[in-house]
């Protein structure tokens, strides 16, 4: 298998992808790590337990706004938009789990 070829975007919407085991002088070994190891160059991954229902609204607005922005930029309108839409969750649980890696 060729890993060198570099890839673009991945979606890691499950629940604590970017989680690990923080290995001393290593670092954190996550899952995203790995696809950062196989050539990703920019990883969305959630850092906590993440609502299913906010988090496909919010992946809704960052679609919408991918084309427009890269991906950091994406996330961050998504998540304005979903603050707009949804002010009743308003806690950070519902929108702020999901971050950009690079």
């Amino acid at each position: 298998m060729n890993l060198s070829n570099k890839k673009g975007l991945l979606i890691l919407s499950a629940c604590e992808t970017a989680q690990g085991n923080n290995q001393f002088s290593e670092g954190t070994f996550s899952l995203s790590r790995s696809f950062f190891q196989a050539g990703f160059s920019n990883i969305i991954a959630s850092h906590w337990r993440i609502d299913d229902d906010a988090t496909g609204d919010l992946l809704t607005y960052f679609y919408q706004n991918l084309n427009k922005k890269n991906a950091t930029f994406a996330l961050q309108e998504a998540k304005i938009a979903f603050l707009k839409q949804h002010p009743k969750k308003n806690n950070p649980y519902y929108w702020s789990g999901l971050v950009s890696l690079k």
